[in-house]
């Protein structure tokens, strides 16, 4: 069970695993954020990922982190880890880096220039279900920092230049990161740690208080649709582990 901060907002990260909606209620038969834990009841995601993405997902009462962290002009950086099919050459690389033209609803948008490199396999679990690779058998990982964050951009980039993302990870915002997390873990930050890895601008506290942050996370019908314990779904993809961890050795924050 969550224990009461001694501050009045509340931040947490998240490893949102594969399968899992970026929301508390029910829809459809797959599960929810309500399956990873207790949260406060003021608490809301701040964005989202798609049910088939997984990674980093951030979660808070205080609303002005809505405003800081999506607002285009802010330009925030969102790193992501792709495994796609095939390997990609410097060329389809240079073509994500300089920005390429991709279809939204019917509209053609020319992405805005990426940081892309090929890296190495990322030493974490195979995801659950696993990437079917009897359909595709060569696969390899890259990763790109974007500053947009247009709806499946990542998938329409590299599909655009001839490689279709298989498996999707948001492993950073800025300098928060998902490292020696597990999926579906979820870890409180505290605000002196949240505001500065986010790369936010701070303000005064007595206006932050001003806003009362918790009046427009409502969400009435969520406690009703919590899955039971007996029917959570194990996401942690280790028969091992525990899908939420116990406490560590960090500290500045809370593990639950």
């Amino acid at each position: 069970m969550i224990k009461r901060a001694e501050v009045k907002f509340r931040y947490y990260k998240v490893f949102k695993p594969f399968g899992v909606l970026s929301q508390f209620t029910a829809e459809g038969d797959h599960p929810t954020l309500a399956s990873l834990g207790k949260f406060p009841r003021d608490v809301y995601p701040v964005g989202r990922l798609d049910h088939d993405t997984e990674g980093l997902l951030l979660l808070t009462n205080d609303t002005r982190v809505n405003h800081l962290l999506l607002d285009p002009k802010f330009q925030h950086k969102k790193t992501y880890w792709a495994q796609i099919e095939g390997e990609m050459n410097q060329d389809g690389i240079q073509q994500l880096q300089k920005g390429i033209l991709i279809n939204l609803k019917g509209n053609l948008h020319r992405t805005k220039p990426a940081l892309v490199k090929r890296i190495s396999s990322p030493k974490i679990p195979e995801r659950n279900p696993s990437v079917n690779y009897i359909k595709h058998p060569k696969t390899s990982w890259i990763e790109l920092t974007i500053t947009e964050g247009k709806n499946r951009q990542v998938r329409k980039m590299t599909a655009k230049v001839g490689h279709p993302t298989l498996r999707l990870i948001r492993y950073a915002i800025e300098e928060l990161s998902l490292e020696r997390m597990k999926s579906g873990e979820v870890i409180e930050l505290k605000e002196e740690e949240f505001y500065p890895l986010l790369k936010l601008q701070s303000f005064p506290e007595r206006s932050r208080r001003s806003l009362n942050p918790g009046a427009s996370f409502s969400r009435p019908e969520r406690r009703g649709n919590a899955t039971p314990d007996s029917q959570k779904p194990k996401m942690d993809f280790q028969s091992d582990s525990p899908a939420l961890r116990k406490p560590m050795r960090d500290k500045r924050t809370r593990r639950f």
